[in-house]
């Protein structure tokens, strides 16, 4: 073990102690990319990886020994949304994606970014899918499911649209078919 890594090492176990000493709780450290090496030294003294971004790793440490850990857990729950898109003549607008395991048609849509209301979520994907804008109508469906992607829960919102245009031009990026579909 080097000095460098020694005298940090020395400075964490004086920091751990005062912690526990003034009755802290829950420590934080949130590692930056260029400050990685720091991480076997906080795994070392009881701390668990909380989550990670692509610029840094967040880890924490429950202190008492005696009582249950309280820190919120990371969150873990994907938001997905569909556009029920209805024109005037009652049709649907459907898509197929281009890159699927079985061709099967669907309502466009996609993932929520950070932020973004279901609403806007909704319009946004059945622009970037299908090049129709939208207008915001309402809600119409939920659902809730759990051991999604990364064994995380998935949230799927179902909003109904009304559009603004209707000539297709669909994303060549990401969908194979789209078109107005008859309701039944």
């Amino acid at each position: 073990m080097g000095n460098n890594s020694r005298h940090s090492n020395c400075l964490f176990l004086v920091s751990l102690g005062d912690w526990i000493k003034n009755g802290i709780r829950g420590v934080w450290f949130k590692v930056n990319i260029a400050n990685a090496s720091y991480i076997p030294i906080l795994v070392k003294h009881g701390f668990l990886f909380h989550h990670a971004k692509t610029s840094y790793v967040m880890l924490t440490r429950w202190l008492p020994a005696n009582q249950p850990n309280l820190l919120p857990q990371f969150p873990h729950t994907h938001i997905g949304v569909g556009g029920m898109v209805i024109n005037e003549k009652n049709q649907v607008l459907t898509i197929q994606e281009k890159y699927h395991t079985k061709p099967h048609w669907k309502l466009p849509g996609g993932y929520s970014n950070p932020g973004e209301d279901f609403a806007d979520t909704a319009k946004r994907e059945v622009f970037e899918e299908t090049g129709i804008e939208t207008e915001f109508i309402s809600v119409v469906a939920l659902r809730h499911h759990h051991q999604h992607i990364f064994n995380c829960s998935d949230i799927y919102v179902v909003c109904h649209l009304k559009p603004i245009n209707e000539i297709i031009q669909k994303s060549k990026e990401e969908i194979s078919f789209c078109e107005w579909m008859d309701a039944v």
